[in-house]
């Protein structure tokens, strides 16, 4: 019935969107020595399945206003060593098939679609996990879901055999097992639970293009907020309608989402911290900067746009957003007075690399996007703005004072001294060997890598990851 819907010859249903990229790529042949092309601005399972196939992510920026891979630098990352590309069609919309489908043509490279959320997006007329080997996930907030589940989409035979034998033991008839497999099989509860879901899905997604045109509508003219931009050809199906919350709406994206939950509008960030940047791949080694990825992450707000929402639901979303910005108003105004001052004091300038040892005043502020390297002490009570690297793996800060506050996405390296009463902002990256001292609020979505201490009186957010070693 799916393999109907998108248009594709065969279906093979699994047990999750995750095992759905690992047996395609592994169907394809990718493996050790392999590199693989995708993006940075996705679930981490898009390219983790690479990594399982002992294969090597490569990485390539998106388009700033789609959120997809941008086409234009995928030509640039091809080496003798690339063996396929993944592209995601990011929250609901299709990506640049026509571009990609010829480049991987032009080279040879197998194309995997993660169409995880985009469940009967197309591209001029033609649905979305037809053009390569398409990966769709059924978890529960999906457009359709079957409790947990993905799909396989494709019309070629051999990769439709051979994802049938990875997703059951390598069988290719019972207990006849010609290759390594995995348990990857869909139940038939599941199953069953899917194909009455499938019946719906034009349905579901209609009504969420509906509350997206209409969020679309009332938010155009709010200063300071970028809507989901649809390309030309697409129909996007809107599993999120992501939002982009610039530095002219008056209040930070993170203000935002506070103050929406105030009101009762839950928000969601896909996502925070792109993968180049997640602790797994800092430690395996990367070291890149996709500047379009990490300005999303610092941006991006996905707003309520789901089949169950009334119209009443949908006016108060707009009504929230429209009044959030007075309601932090008064914050926002003592906070830009309090960051004016200290970085007066400060005389640390933006987007500038600091290489030689320095001690930093009490009370400054290092401003927002700077790069601080080598032997640096930073005073107490220093403010440490958005997105500031400390250090850079080998020789990172020796102390930060007391009663520091260390805002949103910063990343701070090995072996460093913070002192007690140390606050900081959502999805900061605090790696390993650093000792923090006692009385610490440790924000949202940060993680505390391992060999970490952190004392007494800690007060932790939520989605706040501790690996391994770390003592509390």
């Amino acid at each position: 019935a799916f393999a109907a819907y998108i248009g594709t010859k065969h279906a093979i249903a699994v047990n999750s969107g995750t095992a759905a990229l690992h047996a395609a790529l592994l169907a394809a042949g990718v493996g050790a020595g392999d590199e693989v092309i995708t993006t940075p601005f996705s679930f981490i399972a898009t390219a983790n399945a690479i990594l399982f196939c002992n294969a090597k992510p490569v990485f390539v920026d998106i388009d700033e206003m789609t959120f997809n891979i941008n086409p234009s630098l995928l030509r640039e990352a091809i080496s003798r060593r690339t063996k396929a590309v993944v592209i995601v069609h990011l929250y609901g919309q299709a990506c640049d098939m026509q571009e990609i489908v010829q480049i991987c043509d032009e080279h040879n490279l197998t194309l995997v679609e993660d169409a995880c959320q985009a469940h009967g997006a197309e591209y001029h007329g033609r649905k979305v996990g037809s053009f390569g080997t398409g990966c769709f996930s059924f978890y529960a907030t999906k457009n359709i879901t079957t409790g947990e589940g993905g799909i396989i989409t494709t019309n070629s035979a051999d990769v439709a055999q051979k994802a049938r034998m990875i997703r059951s033991h390598g069988q290719k008839e019972r207990y006849l097992h010609q290759t390594l497999g995995y348990n990857y099989r869909m139940t038939d509860v599941s199953a069953a639970l899917g194909i009455h879901q499938l019946r719906r899905l034009d349905q579901l997604n209609s009504k969420r293009s509906n509350n997206a045109a209409f969020l679309a509508g009332q938010i155009a003219k709010m200063e300071g907020l970028v809507l989901p931009s649809v390309g030309p050809g697409r129909k996007h199906v809107f599993h999120q309608f992501t939002i982009r919350v610039t530095g002219s709406f008056g209040m930070s994206r993170d203000d935002l989402a506070a103050a929406l939950k105030q009101k009762g509008v839950m928000t969601g960030i896909h996502y925070p911290i792109p993968i180049h940047r997640q602790p797994l791949y800092l430690d395996l080694g990367y070291d890149v900067h996709m500047p379009v990825s990490e300005r999303a992450a610092r941006e991006v707000l996905s707003l309520p746009v789901h089949p169950g929402l009334s119209d009443q639901d949908l006016r108060h979303i707009v009504q929230s957003l429209k009044e959030a910005p007075n309601d932090g108003c008064r914050v926002q105004q003592a906070h830009a007075s309090e960051t004016a001052a200290a970085s007066t004091a400060s005389g640390v300038p933006q987007a500038v690399q600091v290489s030689t040892p320095r001690v930093g005043p009490d009370g400054a502020t290092v401003s927002k996007d700077v790069v601080l390297r080598g032997r640096v002490h930073i005073g107490k009570g220093t403010v440490i703005e958005d997105n500031v690297i400390l250090g850079h793996r080998d020789d990172g800060v020796l102390t930060i004072g007391e009663d520091s506050r260390i805002r949103s996405g910063s990343i701070i390296y090995s072996d460093v001294s913070i002192g007690k009463g140390l606050k900081t902002g959502h999805n900061v990256l605090i790696r390993e060997g650093t000792q923090i001292g006692d009385n610490v609020l440790v924000g949202t979505n940060t993680v505390v890598d391992g060999h970490c201490r952190v004392g007494n009186g800690v007060a932790m957010k939520t989605n706040v990851y501790l690996t391994a070693y770390s003592t509390v």
